[in-house]
């Protein structure tokens, strides 16, 4: 009875180290399309600060290299392709698209909204998708996720809410790409104080 007990646990252990974890690599973004070799990895763990992320990303960019974000979840690889364009068009989302961190905490653009999982799905709906004037169905283009800080803010929220966007987009099932972008976010100066109280000439 020992032995064969020993032997099944033989058996057991033999076939588990023989299962590999089935891990499933995810390709995010319009960049996924562009050949492997322009590729270019940006490991977030090697970033402390929101400024260092921008300046890589800009020198991967500006080199005619394809930026690569890589996450490594439970059974997932996550890449995501950032767009990131060295020479900008003026371009004013006004208010869309956008989430900000600031002071370690993410809210909606430049509104005092705080932006969670239980908000994601609404955001997916009327926040993030994207029609150009041309389409008159009621499927996007595409997604467009803009996130944007201040040059010194950490970048430890990054992961946990790129991981949620990730899985709030799969779940739409969606052909629509979602991109997203790093921006830098201006922190608000306001008005001197003489300017509030300054009268008005009748």
């Amino acid at each position: 009875m020992a032995r064969r007990l020993v032997y099944l646990i033989f058996i057991f252990l033999t076939f588990y180290r023989c299962v590999e974890k089935e891990v499933t690599i995810n390709n995010y973004g319009s960049g996924k399309n562009e050949p492997a070799d322009r590729h270019a990895i940006v490991e977030l763990n090697n970033i402390k600060t929101y400024d260092e992320l921008i300046s890589r990303l800009e020198t991967i960019s500006c080199q005619d290299s394809i930026p690569k974000i890589i996450i490594h979840n439970r059974n997932s690889i996550e890449n995501i392709f950032p767009v990131f364009d060295c020479h900008p068009a003026p371009f004013d989302p006004k208010g869309k698209f956008a989430l900000s961190i600031n002071d370690g905490k993410i809210y909606l653009d430049d509104t005092d909204i705080e932006v969670n999982n239980k908000l994601l799905p609404q955001l997916f709906k009327d926040h993030f998708p994207y029609f150009n004037k041309y389409n008159n169905s009621n499927k996007p283009d595409f997604y467009i996720v803009i996130i944007q800080a201040v040059e010194t803010e950490d970048i430890k929220l990054i992961r946990p809410l790129l991981l949620d966007i990730l899985e709030e987009y799969n779940r739409l099932e969606s052909e629509a790409v979602l991109n997203i972008a790093f921006w830098y976010r201006f922190p608000y100066v306001p008005p001197p104080t003489k300017l509030l109280y300054q009268k008005t000439p009748d």
